[in-house]
């Protein structure tokens, strides 16, 4: 039936608890203006024109009457299509479900698309969960021509606005593309085609911008020389070259960092140092060395997500030399203070890097201080105010790398708490609401290690929530979508453990698809190639877990070929791939056929031997404490099944020994509770699998064993 025969193109159908969403989709449906070579086209659902057409909402719609009945039903018999906004609220709406069932009697059910908010779908059906429910009655099944609901399932099509699902963007672009009769991949291309357009666009701007930097500054070095240019021109050059050093360390800085090109920052960063560095002694005062030392921190960030630990270190003790003369020269300026602070968090990122949480804690309080002396100076300056967030998640984190659990969720509590004071003066401010997701990252891992689960999961979907909010706005934020690539694998490592196996996968399969797209974007970016492979490794040792060998398999190699990469981009091994490749031989060895059980004991062997010896230089460093473990479980179980009981067993007793007095996380008390159930020790093992078991942790290798100590 044709499109024009209507008044309305949608009816947005919704319990008013919904009713900032359903006016979010009413705007972004009625503002969308259709890729010009569609207009024009007929399809199922009538011609395509400039406008999708106009989509009824109750509140905005229907004028103060007394028969609002009457007036709804006029409307669903004069609109299209029917979109159910679906929630464990409007599941129970007694006018949502009659809006459906009339909508079905008058057009039938193709022509309903319903969008999840929250909740779960067919819920009802599973006992325990009712309230879960988020379909209405007359969603779930079919209705007779009599508006009654007969014994017969229905099968709505449905988009998912749950935190890890489809995101805002892509439901929208669902719910357009079955308006318009037109295929989702139409849509999805003419969006990815506008945003590298945008891209294009601004790499141009920016290369320009460097190429008259490059002529400005030939131009202050050529007026420097020349005896005959009057010594105003010179400054006026110098200062002309300067601003566009200041536009293009800011501005153009932070358009360009969020869509990854590392090419044209790399670029930036050594045309001004180019600059600076062909200036007198004379010439360089305390606003020329601060901005030479942000050339210097962006040169070293490059260095870094390129691989060059070695360079990027000496980059930034480079910078950190320059902004502390600066500062010793100007002590009460804020800039000079600000630059310091930069400084030293670059320095304590570098050896947060490498596992060197003595000297990163030193950087990171140092950068605290100055940070704190920052907002003293003017306590409700958002610049200042990010700064201080910033320095206490990062002090968080090094308190969590040590198993300091209370310190790390205090010190993120009070991240948050400011993040959320700048976030009420600006709600859509973005840098803040990257820091506040990445601080929910934090504090779901720091309730992780405490055994909290669920307090874990709602953080990451915060997190996820805040992600999709800023990519619905600027889809081109690479970094929003580095950091929602480790979001769902994070929240797949949580349903894991929470023994949602299914959900696990599906999250972690989605994440695996990102990552790849991520990577697509820059093949040269380190970092997101690390996180490419942490998600591969993930899924693997998921699939491993729940007994689909082939697809870990297949998945293991995915992450080795990754690894390889990797190897080759750094001439050393830095710590953080040193564990990658370690997770990678772990996984391995407990994949191995029959044949291969020796072989692998070996390599196992050889992994403990250098992770003992990683150790003895980082005592503290939680991560290579729980890989030493895991080392040592899989070689006895190898052992084990060759028929090595007695070595087998010596190999489990180390681990319940180097647990002895540790602050344990919650993985590590797993691994201790699995070597007790192999070892045989039922009365310790029970006694913390049960505690585990108690707080929800439901991990499918952790049951085996929680199963066998409580028989």
């Amino acid at each position: 039936m044709s499109a024009e025969r209507f008044r309305y193109k949608a009816f947005i159908s919704y319990s008013h608890r919904d009713a900032k969403i359903a006016q979010w989709l009413h705007r972004a449906l009625e503002s969308y203006r259709p890729p010009k070579h569609l207009i024009g086209r007929e399809t199922a659902t009538g011609p395509i024109l400039k406008r999708i057409g106009t989509i009824f909402r109750d509140r905005d719609e229907l004028p103060v009457a007394a028969d609002l009945t009457g007036q709804i039903n006029d409307a669903l018999a004069d609109t299209q299509f029917l979109i159910v906004l679906c929630s464990k609220t409007s599941a129970t709406s007694k006018w949502v479900n009659q809006e459906v069932i009339n909508f079905k009697r008058l057009k039938g059910a193709a022509s309903i698309i319903a969008v999840i908010i929250d909740g779960e779908p067919f819920a009802s059906t599973r006992p325990g969960q009712e309230a879960e429910e988020c379909f209405a009655p007359a969603l779930r099944y079919q209705v007779a021509p009599n508006g009654t609901l007969i014994d017969q399932p229905a099968e709505p099509i449905a988009a998912d606005l749950r935190p890890g699902k489809d995101g805002k963007r892509m439901v929208k672009l669902k719910i357009i593309a079955g308006l318009l009769g037109v295929g989702l991949d139409e849509l999805v291309q003419r969006e990815a085609l506008r945003r590298q357009r945008f891209m294009t666009a601004v790499t141009f701007a920016s290369l320009l911008g460097i190429g008259v930097m490059g002529a400005l500054t030939f131009n202050a070095i050529q007026a420097r020389n020349d005896a005959e240019v009057a010594q105003e021109r010179a400054e006026r050059q110098k200062s002309q070259a300067e601003g566009l050093i200041e536009f293009m360390l800011g501005d153009l800085r932070r358009k360009l960092q969020p869509v990854g090109r590392l090419d044209v920052l790399d670029v930036v960063g050594e045309r001004a140092i180019t600059y600076f560095g062909s200036l007198t002694e004379n010439e360089i005062d305390g606003d020329t060395a601060g901005r030479r030392a942000r050339s210097l921190h962006l040169i070293g960030e490059i260095q870094d997500l390129r691989g060059d630990v070695a360079k990027a270190n000496q980059t930034f003790t480079d910078a950190a030399n320059a902004t502390a003369k600066a500062l010793l020269a100007d002590p009460a300026n804020p800039q000079r203070i600000f630059e310091d602070a930069q400084s030293q968090y670059w320095l304590g990122y570098s050896r947060f890097r490498e596992r060197n949480y003595a000297e990163a804690e030193q950087y990171f309080s140092a950068y605290d201080r100055l940070a704190q002396q920052l907002l003293s100076s003017d306590p409700n300056q958002p610049r200042w105010l990010s700064e201080a967030a910033d320095a206490k998640r990062n002090l968080g984190i090094i308190q969590l790398r040590q198993n300091k659990f209370t310190d790390a969720a205090n010190a993120f509590e009070l991240s948050r708490d400011t993040l959320k004071k700048i976030l009420t003066a600006d709600p859509k401010q973005t840098e803040a609401l990257l820091n506040l997701a990445q601080t929910h990252a934090w504090l779901a891992d720091t309730r992780k290690n405490q055994g909290d689960a669920v307090s874990a999961r709602g953080e990451r979907e915060q997190q996820i929530t805040i992600y999709q909010s800023i990519l619905d706005r600027d889809p081109l934020n690479r970094t929003a979508l580095r950091n929602l690539v480790v979001a769902q694998k994070d929240i797949g490592g949580i349903a894991l453990d929470m023994g949602t196996s299914n959900e696990a996968i599906e999250h972690l399969v989605r994440a695996a698809k990102s990552a790849d797209k991520l990577v697509a974007l820059d093949v040269d970016n380190v970092q997101w190639n690390e996180i490419r492979c942490r998600t591969y490794l993930e899924l693997a040792n998921a699939y491993d877990l729940i007994g689909k060998q082939d697809a870990a398999i297949g998945t293991l190699q995915t992450a080795r070929d990754s690894i390889n990469d990797l190897k080759s981009k750094n001439a050393d091994i830095p710590m953080w791939l040193d564990i990658l490749i370690s997770r990678a031989t772990i996984l391995e060895a407990r994949m191995v056929p029959e044949s291969q059980r020796k072989s692998a004991i070996n390599s196992l062997r050889r992994l403990t031997t250098h992770l003992t010896e990683k150790r003895a230089k980082l005592p503290n460093d939680a991560d290579l404490r729980v890989l030493e473990q895991y080392v040592l479980l899989a070689t006895g179980d190898l052992l084990n099944k060759l028929g090595n009981a007695d070595e087998a067993r010596s190999s489990w007793s180390l681990i319940v020994q180097s647990n002895v007095n540790q602050a344990s996380a919650t993985t590590e008390s797993a691994v201790a509770a699995m070597a007790y159930d192999r070892i045989g020790d039922k009365r310790s093992g029970k006694s913390i699998a049960n505690k585990l078991y108690e707080a929800g942790y439901r991990r499918p290798d952790f049951m085996k064993s929680w199963a066998r100590l409580n028989q």
